[in-house]
């Protein structure tokens, strides 16, 4: 597989960020980052994104601080926001150029996974997500047969055995 490219995505830790965290990372390196400052800018140097992706559902108060930071990164890499219209409208202000971009809540992770998609010119079309290439590829090793059968028979509607 070519290169991936590297998501830094900065949210408060729930479940949503879980399911959208486990969807993206079938197709990019994904490095998860909470969102405050100091540790946004230590990553932004670790990690060298093609990309940051903002949660800004039960954000801090400080997440303005963190999207200065990413305005003012050296870097070129496109930002994408997320949350509700209220959420998005309080930081819309701070960042008026083509390298934001926000989806608005309610939306499906597969919406976010679009934008995513969009802004590093990859196609992530809604008929490609039932042929199986999401996948992740898993090897069971088991010294009995029917053991291995049942497992494979368990596991085959979510992975590639």
């Amino acid at each position: 597989m070519a290169d991936m490219k590297k998501i830094l995505f900065i949210a408060k830790m729930n479940d949503t960020i879980k399911g959208i965290n486990t969807l993206l990372s079938a197709d990019f390196k994904v490095q998860m980052c909470a969102p405050t400052k100091d540790v946004v800018a230590g990553m932004l140097d670790v990690v060298q994104p093609d990309l940051a992706l903002v949660s800004l559902l039960n954000t801090p108060d400080g997440l303005r601080d963190t999207l200065l930071l990413l305005r003012d990164a050296g870097a070129d890499f496109p930002v994408i926001t997320f949350g509700t219209p209220r959420e998005v409208e309080k930081v819309a202000a701070l960042f008026k150029n083509d390298r934001f971009t926000n989806v608005f809540q309610p939306c499906s992770n597969t919406e976010i996974l679009a934008a995513v998609g969009e802004r590093l010119g990859m196609d992530f079309s809604a008929e490609d997500e039932g042929d199986g290439s999401g996948k992740k590829n898993v090897m069971i090793i088991d010294d009995n047969a029917a053991t291995l059968r049942s497992m494979k028979t368990m596991l085959d509607p979510y992975y590639d055995i």
